[in-house]
């Protein structure tokens, strides 16, 4: 298998592992009787993981190995993903969603960094195409949740399934393989902390419309068509791989689009859709007007990810580095989203939450003029 292809696996059981955990949070949510507010809360966690992941890991990146840290992180995600499922209040819930997210923002960080320097060694472009494999697996794993729920099977044995096949699978898949050279911006010493630098911070506020999208569509989406259209829980599930579609089939086209039309056109095109998607669910009288909306945003955020861990690995400074500091901007954002989202579903419903939202598109859009501040040739 080749280092390319290897890459691909990698993200494609990440992906799969993340999407039955995700597909199945909302019974949680049910079981434990919480509220919107109180869920949100607790979805807190999941921020508060990615925090203290993203200051502590670089000094193990280099002193393990891209490698060591993938098996390890992923093993630990699959774990915690699984104890979720049997929470007893929703403080265990927290704290299972803590271990999970950490170690799920390592593996992040690890796999985004090997992916970076596969890249540089080949020569051609791969960070898209890896993205757009992690959302196919996800938006497949999502869809056969929506028929695991409908049969009845209960979250914590399609948790515990789902996670001894793709740890089993991961590390088979990383026995026989090589990892990619560091690239030469690389130092030979990290820091103890990992801190951003005035470059991340720029692709951050590119970024941010994205990384809201992926947290509040993936974790309100399916409790929204349940309580907004009264929609059982087999059909609400189906919004998750309505918007995973769009955002896979956006991410495979996205490096014939730019090469087409340019990063900044693409850019702008997508943050246009996002903004009209937010307006869709929004004001959407039916279950099929807003999962048009969620196609829609699914479209606009899909290159978002991809595109800020390419420029923050090569922006200025070392990449494992500028990773980190953007996972740990990430995670100002993230914290926020939760909180922020609950208490205005709280106080005057979910489609007010959703149009809130318009506020990210319209911030990465003022920072896309300072990462791309002259149009490109088509």
């Amino acid at each position: 298998m080749t280092r390319r292809t290897t890459i691909f696996a990698i993200f494609i059981l990440y992906a799969a592992m993340m999407g039955a955990s995700f597909a199945r949070l909302p019974e949680v949510q049910a079981r434990l009787m919480l509220s919107e507010g109180v869920f949100g809360l607790v979805l807190l966690a999941m921020p508060a993981g990615i925090l203290v992941g993203s200051v502590l890991i670089p000094p193990y990146m280099y002193r393990w190995g891209t490698l060591r840290v993938i098996r390890l992180s992923f093993v630990t995600g699959c774990l915690g993903s699984t104890l979720a499922m049997v929470a007893p209040s929703a403080l265990a819930l927290a704290s299972a969603l803590f271990v999970t997210i950490l170690a799920m923002n390592i593996l992040n960080i690890a796999v985004n960094l090997e992916a970076d320097r596969a890249e540089a060694v080949a020569d051609r472009p791969l960070m898209n195409r890896a993205h757009g494999f992690w959302a196919l697996s996800f938006l497949i794993m999502s869809v056969l949740s929506v028929g695991i729920i409908a049969a009845g099977i209960a979250p914590v044995i399609h948790l515990a399934v789902a996670g001894a096949l793709c740890a089993t699978g991961m590390l088979a898949l990383l026995v026989h393989y090589g990892a990619a050279p560091r690239r030469s911006t690389s130092r030979t010493k990290a820091r103890r902390f990992a801190r951003p630098t005035w470059p991340v911070i720029l692709i951050m506020g590119f970024a941010i419309s994205g990384i809201a999208m992926e947290w509040g569509t993936r974790n309100w989406g399916i409790i929204f068509a349940r309580d907004i259209f009264d929609a059982p829980d087999a059909v609400a599930a189906v919004m998750l791989p309505c918007l995973l579609a769009a955002q896979t089939f956006a991410r495979f086209r996205a490096d014939a689009w730019i090469a087409r039309w340019g990063e900044r056109r693409v850019v702008t095109t997508m943050l246009i859709l996002t903004a009209a998607g937010l307006f869709a669910v929004a004001v959407g009288p039916t279950m099929a007007f807003a999962l048009a909306g969620f196609a829609m945003i699914g479209v606009g955020m899909s290159i978002t990810q991809p595109m800020s861990f390419s420029l923050a690995a090569q922006a200025p400074g070392d990449p494992s580095e500028n990773l980190a500091g953007l996972a740990l901007l990430q995670t100002v954002v993230v914290f926020v989203i939760p909180i922020g989202f609950a208490t205005i579903a709280e106080l005057f419903g979910l489609r007010v939450a959703f149009a809130s939202f318009l506020i990210f598109p319209a911030a990465s859009a003022l920072f896309t003029r300072h990462l791309y501040p002259k149009a490109q040739p088509a």
